[in-house]
């Protein structure tokens, strides 16, 4: 018989996914570790031995599975992409285990702009996890208290990662605000892996978004500055995390961004219509990865966001007019 979990606060998920992923037996230092006030619970669940055995697995390689850790941090992602007038949206995340370190997120801001972010957390499985569930909803927290200000968000974000965790853990974090009606994206790298983006009036040419700012988790005195960017009709932004790049079935043979690159582009030269690109794009790249690895199991978490702005209709003048 168990109890069920009531809490208050951002931390009440994170102390329903400690007690899923670990048991009773591991409740305090899961409380220990991430700064949790006895007193945000209204009750404490208590799991008997059989539905613990129930809860956690042994994988092959001997590390530990919770299957039920999946399910819940499935709930923080967006149940689908937002339809954005003019734009073209695709995201997937694929776990290497039953539960991800790697997130993405979409959120709704006034004037009718857009956050999105892409993040990756420093290890794996359900620890990782719980870390993403943090980190996840401190930034929606802080992207409705400074919503023009990327850079802000991050620093808050970091701010209280410090103050509510000492799981040893760190996260690297892109996060941009889109404004749909110009095209501009306003963005702060954190230590993320440098989304690319496709130019569509330099024949493809691929800029970098570069790391503008430090990781979160880390270091207090946290620096970081916000970047701009436009997306002009008929250019990609491909923002990704390293289970791609660094996908290998060798230790010293990864995928890399040479081949992500030439992915997208192989893609892009066979998408069709323009409004089917975002996805085929994420389709044709998952699959490369997977024929890369050639049966290896994926090591990584891999977390993928495309977004395509619509090219713009060529203009039809009346019959009979040059």
């Amino acid at each position: 018989m168990t109890q069920r979990i009531f809490g208050v606060g951002p931390l009440a998920t994170i102390i329903v996914s400690c007690l899923v992923a670990v048991g009773a037996q591991a409740q305090e230092s899961a409380i220990s570790a991430y700064k949790i006030n006895p007193g945000d619970l209204l009750s404490v669940t208590v799991w008997k031995e059989e539905d613990l055995q129930r809860q956690v697995l042994v994988r092959p390689d001997g590390a530990f599975s919770f299957p039920l850790a999946g399910e819940i941090q499935a709930s923080f992602l967006p149940r689908q992409v937002p339809e954005i007038p003019g734009w073209l949206l695709s995201a997937t995340l694929q776990p290497a285990r039953e539960a991800s370190g790697d997130y993405y997120d979409f959120v709704s801001l006034p004037n009718r702009r857009w956050g999105i972010a892409v993040a990756d957390v420093s290890d794996k499985g359900a620890g990782a996890a719980l870390y993403m569930a943090l980190s996840c909803t401190l930034l929606r927290t802080y992207a409705q208290e400074y919503p023009g200000q990327p850079a802000r968000v991050l620093e808050a974000v970091n701010r209280r990662l410090l103050q509510d965790c000492s799981a040893n853990q760190f996260v690297t974090v892109f996060y941009g605000i889109l404004d749909p009606g110009t095209g501009t994206l306003v963005y702060c790298n954190a230590g993320h892996c440098a989304p690319l983006h496709f130019r569509a009036q330099e024949d493809q040419a691929v800029h970098e978004l570069t790391r503008s700012g430090m990781l979160l988790g880390i270091f207090e005195e946290w620096i970081g500055e916000q970047e701009t960017v436009r997306l002009d009709p008929g250019d990609l932004l491909v923002l990704y995390t390293d289970g791609i790049t660094e996908a290998h079935y060798e230790p010293r043979l990864l995928y890399g961004e040479e081949r992500l690159q030439e992915s997208v582009l192989t893609a892009l030269g066979r998408a069709g219509l323009p409004r089917s690109a975002p996805q085929a794009i994420q389709e044709a790249i998952l699959g490369d990865v997977h024929r890369f690895l050639g049966g290896a199991p994926q090591s990584d978490d891999i977390a993928l966001i495309l977004l395509q702005r619509c090219p713009e209709r060529p203009r039809t003048l009346p019959h009979g007019r040059p």
